[in-house]
């Protein structure tokens, strides 16, 4: 019988997609942030590093290209995390601000029509 065995429920496809995004984002910045810790400062040991992984060799003035090239890509990275970020921010409390919005210019055309604040129109 299956109704006696202990069976545990499988997970929401909700809850994995919130894990999944979650997992994203936080390698969107943790992969440049370690790619520009990693980068050796000497173009000798990328061409080094080049050499052991690819069996190709480089020379010194390619090396350097190839690490101010892996710096830009980092820093490129970063940037593009971080106005996506900020992006999503703004579109958030935009959206929440525009629904406060909304009520606060009501309340004010209301406080205009009763003659007190900011847009009252003079009675005189």
């Amino acid at each position: 019988m299956l109704c006696c065995q202990d069976q545990t429920p499988e997970p929401s496809p909700s809850a994995v997609r919130v894990w999944t995004r979650r997992g994203g984002a936080a390698a969107r910045w943790a992969i440049p942030i370690a790619g520009l810790a990693l980068i050796p400062k000497c173009p000798g040991c990328v061409a080094a590093y080049v050499l052991m992984l690819t069996g190709v060799g480089l020379s010194f003035g390619s090396a350097e290209m190839v690490r101010w090239a892996l710096i830009g890509l980092c820093v490129l990275a970063i940037a593009w995390a971080s106005v996506r970020m900020v992006r999503r921010w703004m579109l958030e409390t935009g959206a929440a601000s525009e629904k406060k919005g909304s009520r606060h210019e009501a309340s004010k055309e209301a406080e205009g029509q009763r003659g007190i604040g900011p847009n009252a129109s003079s009675f005189v």
